[in-house]
């Protein structure tokens, strides 16, 4: 789909080195860009107090999980 290319490598004929094409890095570019919009929508007119809060509940969730898991 044009996301990589194949270049041969110098030393090694029988090797090819994978390289992301402009267009996978524009559009890696371009989802990151919107990746940290809906960041910003998601905690928007949400204190920075509530978003630690929050991140300290689900990291004691998380580990609550792993230590069934590893019963």
């Amino acid at each position: 789909k044009g996301y990589v290319s194949r270049e041969s490598v110098n030393n090694d004929a029988r090797l090819k080195k994978l390289v992301l094409t402009k267009l996978a890095i524009d559009y890696c570019e371009k989802f990151l860009e919107d990746l940290d919009k809906l960041n910003s929508d998601l905690v928007e007119d949400i204190s920075e107090e509530e978003l630690i809060s929050f991140y300290k509940t689900l990291n004691k969730i998380e580990n609550n999980l792993l230590r069934r898991i590893k019963k």
